[in-house]
């Protein structure tokens, strides 16, 4: 036997399957915050790092931290506070005022034109620019809303007053800064949040981005799986469709089976190739061994039958010759029991052979000679060959055939020969009576068989020295396959149910038996009615007539 073909560590499906997830994780962990982004570029949603957190309340702290508020409602801040939020955000490049409701300047940055209380005149847009008097260029702006312990003051009005210097402070270029790459306040794009809406964006961010780590593990579910069904589960489907399906015609097993791939599936599909050839050539072994099986029971089944006739006839001879033999009573009674005793024997092994030879012809040829086989007559003929068997064993044979049975379209001889097999097998084992039933029912003639003997036997009874089965099986449905080859006396081989039930079965019929309640056994065989009789072909009357009851 070959050795097993090892799969190379690089080709083996476990390891290409791991490679593949740790890839795809790989993946999975490199770009799940970008699309997590992307969704929420989709969804038109700010980003959070395109938005920043509203300074008011900061603003509104340090200015009035020292401030003191006048009569009217308005606040006086202190110089010092203003001189130092100044300064500070100067460093950045910033300057800022502080409008109040009726947009009233109530301080501003030392280096901007306008002084308290000076009216406010421009518009306050989102991205717009602002014209600051003495300067030549508009500049950028954000707003926040100035808020102390939940009190709104006014409006914070925070202005870009030198790019270059800010954009310093911010290690980045100018063009960067404003660009949606490296955002910033001032940029035309952004978004100034309070703690509140800030807080309401990050909720919402995270739960996008949690939504799309879910989708994104579905999708990479569904990609590996997509790649386990192209190298694994489509492979060993179509293995398994080419072991369990139909065999090709021209073919006697399955395949032949595919022998591409290194993998494990590869491997399997040509050791199954292999198997293949070695289960072929036992089927071509078995095949000829069958056939020399079939050929040597036909040849002895056949050799057995001319012995057997000659014998009969001789036996019939010694029948006349005792007749008008002039021997004392006593020895012509003597002699026509033995003669008699023989000539059972002799049809006994007669049925065996044709028992033989029947399955020899099975074997060889299931095709059945069809032909139209009423029911009443093919009972009438078994009850008429087997009826000096039955006497001579002091059995009374009955016939009950129901009106207007259909035609069978069936091989009446084979069929003969089931029933007959049934009949005597009743004859043996019946004490007093064998009944035999024709019924019609449910598309099918059913064919029953009842004897008042012992019953069928257990399949677990002991044998006598004789063969005979010393413990009947309850009453009920019993397994003619299990008990089949007990039921008859030593010498029978159990053929006679055997090829019933072969007959049975290529008639597309079933054979069931069963134990009675009171003592003995019933077998049934149940035959499909056929449509295919030609009309020209089928009796002038379509149905059986009643047989009345008969001994």
């Amino acid at each position: 036997m070959a050795a097993p073909s090892r799969v190379p560590w690089t080709r083996r499906l476990d390891v290409r399957l791991a490679v593949l997830m740790a890839v795809l994780m790989l993946l999975f962990a490199h770009y799940e915050e970008r699309l997590g982004d992307a969704a929420y570029w989709v969804l038109d949603e700010p980003h959070p790092s395109d938005t920043f957190l509203d300074k008011g309340s900061e603003f509104a702290e340090r200015l009035l931290r020292n401030a003191k508020r006048e009569s009217d409602g308005s606040w006086a801040p202190d110089q010092r506070d203003v001189d130092m939020l100044g300064k500070a955000r100067g460093d950045w490049g910033e300057a800022w005022v502080w409008l109040d409701g009726n947009n009233q300047v109530v301080v501003a940055s030392p280096q901007l034109p306008w002084r308290p209380g000076d009216t406010w005149h421009q518009v306050l847009g989102d991205g717009g620019r602002i014209d600051v008097p003495g300067m030549s260029e508009p500049r950028r702006f954000y707003t926040a809303v100035l808020e102390l312990r939940h009190q709104v003051l006014g409006t914070l009005v925070s202005l870009l007053m030198d790019e270059e210097l800010h954009a310093r402070r911010s290690n980045v270029s100018v063009d960067d800064m404003l660009d949606s790459g490296a955002p910033c306040r001032y940029a035309d794009d952004a978004v100034v949040l309070s703690d509140a809406q800030r807080r309401a964006q990050m909720e919402r961010y995270e739960f996008v981005t949690e939504v799309m780590g879910w989708l994104t593990s579905g999708l990479t579910a569904l990609f590996v799986a997509f790649i386990v069904s192209r190298l694994v589960t489509r492979r060993l489907s179509r293995l398994s469709d080419m072991v369990s399906g139909n065999v090709p015609p021209g073919e006697s097993l399955p395949g032949p089976f595919p022998t591409k791939g290194s993998d494990e599936i590869g491997a399997l599909s040509r050791a199954l190739q292999s198997m293949r050839g070695r289960v072929g050539e036992l089927v071509e072994g078995l095949a000829e061994r069958d056939e020399l099986r079939r050929e040597w029971i036909a040849q002895v089944s056949h050799d057995l039958r001319t012995p057997l006739t000659a014998l009969m006839a001789v036996l019939d001879r010694a029948d006349l010759l005792l007749e008008r033999s002039d021997a004392p009573t006593e020895l012509r009674l003597e002699m026509e029991r033995l003669v008699n005793t023989a000539r059972l024997d002799a049809d006994r092994v007669k049925a065996l052979a044709d028992d033989l030879l029947d399955i020899a012809r099975l074997d060889a040829d299931a095709k059945l000679a069809r032909e139209p086989v009423p029911p009443g007559e093919l009972v009438r003929q078994t009850l008429t060959e087997l009826e000096p068997i039955a006497e001579a064993r002091g059995v009374t044979l009955h016939a009950e055939v129901a009106p207007q049975l259909p035609v069978l379209h069936a091989d009446g001889r084979r069929l003969m020969r089931a029933m007959e097999n049934l009949v005597r097998n009743a004859i043996e084992y019946a004490r007093h009576d064998v009944r035999v039933r024709a019924l019609n029912g449910n598309g099918y003639v059913t064919f029953e068989v009842t004897d008042d003997g012992p019953g069928f036997p257990a399949a677990s009874s002991p044998r006598t020295p004789a063969g005979e089965v010393t413990e009947a099986a309850p009453a009920g449905d019993v397994d003619l396959e299990a008990i089949g080859q007990r039921r008859n006396r030593a010498g029978s081989a159990g053929l006679g149910l055997i090829v019933t039930r072969r007959m049975t079965e290529a008639h597309n019929g079933t054979m069931s038996a069963r134990n009675l309640e009171h003592g003995g056994s019933s077998v049934l065989l149940q035959l499909p009615v056929s449509s295919e009789i030609p009309e020209e072909s089928a009796p002038a009357a379509a149905s059986d007539p009643a047989v009345p009851t008969s001994s």
